[in-house]
């Protein structure tokens, strides 16, 4: 079973690449699960650093989409959206 929970975090893994490409905001959902599912991974392989460090990513992972989504007023609209920059060359 460890196998299909590896397979399935690198392939959710790369579909989260690809969301963060299109700057969509389910990326943050998809970095969610990602985490939840190497937890279950590193757990049973006994690498409770790992562990550790994907609940912190999966914990991260939450509060970036509540800011994307909600922005710094609290509330879903266009007016406190944020925009996506980019850093000149």
């Amino acid at each position: 079973m460890d196998n299909y929970l590896e397979i399935a975090g690198t392939c959710v893994g790369l579909i989260y690449f690809w969301l963060e490409y299109k700057a969509s905001i389910y990326l943050w959902i998809v970095g969610i699960v990602m985490p939840a599912i190497y937890i279950f991974v590193y757990y049973e392989a006994g690498l409770y650093a790992d562990f550790a460090i994907n609940i912190y990513y999966l914990l991260a992972a939450a509060y970036g989409w509540l800011s994307w989504k909600y922005g710094r007023g609290g509330k879903e609209d266009a007016a406190s959206a944020l925009s996506i920059t980019h850093t000149p060359p």
